[in-house]
């Protein structure tokens, strides 16, 4: 209508529709013109990196939608770059001024820019850059952001990952990696030193369970490792099968873990292992109160977990497993038991599946309550620090 008739925002307006001969009222419907405008502009940005070697760029990639989540047509942003702090001086005299440098560009149509600052606009040093930021949409409207980024002209650096049950350690100097010698020292808890041994970079250490700190130093240049940082690889689960109560310990380390059995609050066994896979018939009635303990870190770690088979939980089973290959259409029969094992009618059951070709997934998990735990020390002499924890039942579930 607003092609035919002039009409005004922001005012409300009644539709009559009547016959050419007549005054009898066909239809009547009244409406409400106003200008419509998506508030709620977000702005994404995100850095390509925050550590950048020379002669790489400073890359910023920023992103704008609107209330729907659709890209915003237009807008601009301004930017201006100054000195953070001087990570450290490559030469005796070096001028830093003020402003690195502002400039502003425009937004694209699909809601995308991006920032590309060269090596050449920065300074020789190795330093933190500031970048402040304000977007500005097609309403006018302004978001202001800031974004810190290290610049390295020229930096050695040893950086290690996680490579299976040992550390990748490497020492680099910008980008590249260097074939060099370092010493490895394992230190204890009192900063001891445990054992101290020369390697060839890159190359693999494999941390020691006594040991609370590994040093890594290339001549001047060290780096320090925090062992409680990394995973001791101890994994329990504790489970109801059948008739049976059912323990088993990953321990990927192969660290020596102690550990006890208690059944209302009698102690029923107690063994040490790097592997442990028990499996006894058991009284599915009562609460069955495991404790373990190893070393990992320079420390004695303690945990506790309480394997019980709750009167309100259900046991599902797959009667009928097949093979199903992609496109078949298959028929699931599950059979739901309660506590005793007995068979339950009338349950309603939500399925998942995915195929063994992904390996990065997380499993859906229901609603879980928290159920009160007995305090350890009532039952042990252990002196466990750590918060009890239960394994839950369910043998998919671990706890750690």
């Amino acid at each position: 209508m607003q092609d035919t008739v002039p009409l005004k925002i922001d005012k409300e307006y009644t539709l009559i529709l009547k016959p050419v001969r007549g005054r009898e009222i066909i239809a009547k419907k009244s409406f409400y013109i106003e200008e419509y405008k998506l508030k709620n502009v977000r702005w994404n940005v995100t850095l390509a990196s925050d550590d950048v070697y020379a002669p790489d760029s400073v890359r910023i990639h920023i992103s704008g939608t609107d209330a729907n989540k659709q890209p915003i047509m237009g807008g601009s942003v301004r930017y201006s770059v100054t000195v953070d702090k001087i990570i450290n001086h490559l030469s005796d005299i070096e001028f830093i001024p003020n402003t690195v440098l502002a400039d502003t560009i425009q937004v694209q149509t699909n809601g995308k820019a991006e920032i590309v600052i060269p090596a050449s606009k920065l300074t020789r040093t190795n330093a933190s850059y500031a970048i402040s930021l304000t977007m500005v949409d097609v309403n006018n409207e302004l978001h202001t952001e800031k974004k810190y980024v290290s610049y390295y002209n020229k930096r050695s650096h040893i950086e290690y990952s996680k490579q299976n049950n040992a550390l990748h350690v490497v020492y680099m100097e910008n980008t590249d990696t260097i074939e060099t010698q370092a010493v490895v020292t394992y230190v204890d808890a009192n900063n001891v030193r445990i054992q101290r041994d020369t390697i060839v970079l890159p190359g693999s250490i494999v941390p020691l369970p006594f040991a609370a700190n590994i040093n890594v130093r290339v001549g001047s240049m060290s780096r320090t490792i925090n062992c409680s940082l990394l995973p001791s690889g101890v994994e329990f689960q504790g489970a109801f099968v059948d008739k049976n109560v059912v323990l088993q310990i990953d321990n990927a380390r192969n660290l020596p873990v102690y550990y006890e059995m208690y059944v209302n609050k009698r102690k029923i066994h107690r063994d040490t292992c790097t592997q442990l896979e028990y499996s006894k018939r058991a009284n599915i009635r009562k609460n069955y109160l495991v404790s373990i303990q190893y070393i990992w870190a320079g420390k004695v770690v303690s945990d506790f977990y309480s394997v019980r088979k709750k009167k309100s939980e259900l046991d599902i089973v797959q009667i009928n497993k097949k093979n199903v290959s992609p496109g078949d259409s298959v028929e699931i029969t599950l059979l739901v038991k309660n506590y005793k094992n007995k068979p339950v009618k009338h349950v309603d059951v939500a399925s998942w599946a995915i195929s063994s070709k992904f390996t990065d997934y997380e499993i859906p998990r229901g609603i879980q309550f928290p159920e009160k735990v007995v305090n350890p020390q009532q039952i042990n002499s252990f002196n466990l620090q750590q918060k009890p924890k239960v394994a839950q039942s369910n043998a998919a579930n671990r706890c750690f």
